[in-house]
C-alpha cells in the first residue's frame, strides 16, 4: 500500500513500519474536514453544472427548437453515468442475470 501526505506529497510506499503500530492519519481532522468540504463542494457545483447543461440542451418549441427531447437526453445523462462509473458490462451482467432469473421464477415465457 502507497499512502501520500497531502501537505508535503511524500509518497511512503513501505508502510510495514506503520503498520505493526496501527492506522497512523497523513492528515489532521482538521485538514481532513478541509479537504472533504472542498471536494464536496466540488461535487455540488459539478451537479449544477450538469443539470444546466442538460437545461440548456433541451427541446423546447419556442425556446430551443434544435434541442434534445428530454426522453434522449434522459438516456443519454444515464449512459454518461454508467461510461464515467466503467461499469457497464457489471451492469449489463447483473440486468440479464435479473431478467433470467425472474423469467425462470415467473414462467414469463410459459
Amino acid at each position: 500500500m502507497t499512502l501520500v501526505n497531502v501537505e508535503t506529497g511524500e509518497l511512503f510506499e513501505n508502510t510495514e513500519s506503520l503498520e505493526g503500530a496501527g492506522p497512523k492519519p497523513i492528515m489532521s481532522e482538521d485538514d481532513l474536514l478541509a479537504a472533504l468540504i472542498r471536494l464536496n463542494k466540488e461535487i455540488n457545483t459539478r451537479k449544477e453544472d450538469i443539470k444546466q447543461l442538460i437545461k440548456d440542451n433541451k427541446f423546447h418549441k419556442k425556446h430551443n427548437p434544435q434541442g434534445i427531447v428530454v426522453d434522449e437526453i434522459k438516456q443519454i445523462a444515464k449512459s454518461a453515468v454508467r461510461y464515467a462509473a466503467a461499469d457497464y458490462e457489471e451492469k449489463k451482467i447483473e440486468s440479464l442475470t435479473f431478467f433470467a432469473a425472474y423469467e425462470r421464477i415467473t414462467g414469463y415465457h410459459d
